[in-house]
């Protein structure tokens, strides 16, 4: 039975931070604007595009949906692409910063809006 090391442990932090950060910047982020307007015809009924086309536009529309996706497709980079390792390093940093810079937006927000 395998256990769980250390690196282990490094590297699934790691992977939880870049999918973050991906997911982020697929389904959230201005600069992937374009590609979710392409992908979902914006303005299109989405009734009429074709079915693999409608599934997509409401997959990139979704953090939690792309976080899947994008966890899988990292962890195989991951474990059989070792030079992706930067790659998903910068992910996870700016997923690290994010968050990081979420939570100090929380703390530092007056009480009466925190509810």
């Amino acid at each position: 039975m395998a256990t769980v090391t250390n690196r282990n442990k490094m590297d699934t932090i790691i992977l939880i931070l870049a999918t973050y950060r991906l997911s982020q910047i697929i389904a959230q982020d201005v600069i992937s604007e374009p590609l979710r307007a392409w992908i979902s015809r914006r303005g299109a009924d989405p009734e009429t595009l074709p079915f693999m086309r409608r599934w997509l536009a409401m997959l990139v529309h979704c953090v939690l949906c792309v976080s899947v996706w994008a966890g899988m497709g990292l962890a195989a980079l991951w474990l059989y692409v070792p030079l992706s390792h930067w790659f998903i390093i910068g992910l996870a940093a700016s997923g690290g910063s994010v968050m990081a810079g979420s939570i100090l937006a929380a703390i530092n927000r007056p009480q009466e809006q925190r509810k």
